[in-house]
């Protein structure tokens, strides 16, 4: 997540509004990385969740967002902004409809350190990205994810976010 705040050098906190505390996902209250506390049920692989973003004077705002977690290694953009999270051992996916200007790839920071890492590891195959983790699968192969119909000159830093 990111937020923008007019005030210059005004901090802005996250959190997760959730008055059950029913929600599955956990958030950092410094970056605003999004993340999976624990697995959705085998029926359920879409959840929402709502974030709160806080400036230091206490003036707010939030965003209700849907999550879909990937089922059967594939993984569709919806049109509006996704966040397609990898754990280490991935395996090989795929993610159709990837928006480079919107979405976002977030990646266990034990898989690659930052941007520049994921690009390193990516390559342009006909008309989709490839990202190869060389470590995946506990050592014993690759962990791929193809990005359909993607341009790797399109991607930036801004795709991609790293949680520990």
């Amino acid at each position: 997540m990111t937020a923008t705040d007019p005030d210059r050098g005004d901090h802005v906190t996250f959190s997760i509004v959730d008055p059950n505390k029913s929600t599955p996902f956990t958030i950092d209250p410094q970056t605003g990385a999004l993340s999976l506390a624990h697995g959705l049920n085998s029926n359920d692989r879409s959840s929402t969740v709502t974030v709160e973003a806080t400036d230091s004077y206490g003036a707010s705002t939030t965003q209700t967002l849907t999550v879909d977690v990937a089922h059967a290694h594939l993984m569709v953009g919806t049109g509006a902004p996704d966040n397609f999270v990898f754990q280490p051992n991935f395996g090989f996916e795929v993610v159709q409809n990837f928006d480079p200007n919107h979405d976002v790839l977030q990646f266990n920071s034990s898989i690659f350190a930052n941007a520049q890492d994921v690009l390193a590891h990516a390559h342009q195959v006909q008309n989709d990205v490839v990202i190869t983790e060389s470590l995946g699968n506990n050592g014993h192969g690759h962990d791929t994810i193809t990005l359909t119909g993607t341009q790797l000159a399109a991607l930036h830093a801004n795709d991609f976010t790293f949680v520990a």
